[in-house]
This record gives structure tokens, C-alpha cells and sequence, in this order.
């Protein structure tokens, strides 16, 4: 999980005063984005998962833990506490420390196998944090167990690594070569793990919708 702390280039955002005497609060950003997407198909096999949800504050620095607060959006959130997801009682960020995580436990469920449920979760203000941070204070989780063709699965895949897609086949490559994104991988890396796969499917043969699964990689 890539972590990019937001920036600011001068004293104020949105006409928040970020040196004063209050501490704002926000969320930065995961790949980019305040939205976190996950899926069970890569977590090979376990029905929990943990994942770190970036926290940043700007004001003057706390020396000593502080509580801070999470609500979740209920207007938003299809996914059911409890049984899909869990989050810390209080979240504590750590004294002298501007960045930390918020965990967050994601929960498989049957009805992921065939829907994406969404997790809003909103930071409150508190009497340590001020959540006043426009557009930074949301970030939404999506979670899901659903098989479909990941974005990485690209022409060239099929061509030189992967061969023509399918459920299944993306199901054995994860569970027994890789369970990354393949497409920010190397060319050596992506060679490597096409042959691992090629190598586990010559000692356990397997079929999909189009027979025998094969790999077009040399090697």
C-alpha cells in the first residue's frame, strides 16, 4: 500500500490557518486516491485482512498519544459492521509523530462473491483535531470477492506472458505464482512469474472454458 502525504504550499488551505494553534486533521491519500479498493480473490485464502489507512495533521506537533475520531457514513455504506468489517474502539495517533495509520480489519462474507460493498468512513472533530479539511476528510473502502479481469490483464499479457484470460486461470496464477499487480512489475519480474506459472501448471495440469491451460511465455 503506497502512502503519499499530501502537500501544501504555503500556510493555509481552504482558509484553514495549518501552523495556528489547532490541529487539522485528514486523510491523505492511498495510490492517489481517497478511495481503497480490495479484493478477497488476492488475500489466497484468508477470510480477514488488515489494511492501513493513511492519517496526517497539520498545526502545531502533539508530543503524547492522542485519541482522534472515525464515524462511519451510514447513508453511504452498504457494508455490515461486524461481519464484513471491524475499527479500533479509539484510534490513537502517536505523539510526536504528523503521520499515521488508521487499521482497519476487512471481513469476507458469502454475498462478496457476487457484489462490491462499500465502507464510508468520515473523520470527526474531537477535542484534539479539528476535521475541517475539505475533501480530504472521507475515504471509501470497497471491498469484494468477485473473479473478473483485472485492469493489469492487458493485450500484451495475453500475447507474452499470460495467454487468453479466464476466471480460472487468474485464480491459479495468484494462488500459486503471484498475487500483486502484475502490471507494475518489471519486464524480468513479469518473465519470472509467467514461468512460475508455467512451470506449476507442467506439474498440475488444469483446464479452463477454452481445455488445457497454457502460457505463452519462452522460457
Amino acid at each position: 500500500m503506497t502512502l503519499l502525504v499530501l502537500a501544501s504550499a504555503g500556510c493555509k488551505k481552504d482558509g484553514i490557518d495549518l501552523f495556528g494553534e489547532q490541529r487539522y486533521i485528514y486523510f491523505n491519500t492511498v495510490e492517489g486516491s481517497h478511495e481503497l479498493h480490495y479484493n478477497f480473490l488476492y488475500s489466497l485464502g484468508e477470510d480477514e485482512v488488515t489494511v492501513e489507512i493513511p492519517v496526517s495533521y497539520s498545526g502545531r506537533l502533539y508530543g503524547e498519544d492522542r485519541y482522534y475520531e472515525v464515524a462511519v457514513d451510514k447513508e453511504t455504506t452498504t457494508a455490515e459492521e461486524g461481519t464484513e468489517y471491524e475499527l479500533p474502539a479509539e484510534p490513537v495517533f502517536g505523539g510526536n509523530l504528523y503521520s499515521d495509520v488508521l487499521t482497519v480489519t476487512l471481513k469476507n462474507s458469502s454475498r462478496l462473491a457476487d457484489s462490491e460493498q462499500r465502507l464510508s468512513l468520515r473523520l470527526v472533530t474531537n477535542s484534539s483535531f479539528v476535521a475541517a479539511v475539505r475533501d480530504s476528510l472521507v475515504m471509501d473502502i470497497y471491498l469484494t470477492d468477485k473473479i473478473s479481469r483485472p485492469a493489469w490483464w492487458t493485450d500484451e499479457v495475453t500475447e507474452a506472458y499470460l495467454g487468453t484470460y479466464s476466471d480460472t486461470k487468474l485464480e491459479l496464477f495468484i494462488n500459486h505464482a503471484y498475487s500483486g499487480d502484475f502490471g507494475e512489475l518489471t519486464e524480468d519480474e513479469k518473465l519470472h512469474y509467467a514461468r512460475v506459472f508455467k512451470y506449476w501448471l507442467e506439474e498440475n495440469p488444469s483446464v479452463d472454458e477454452y481445455g488445457q491451460i497454457t502460457v505463452p511465455v519462452i522460457g
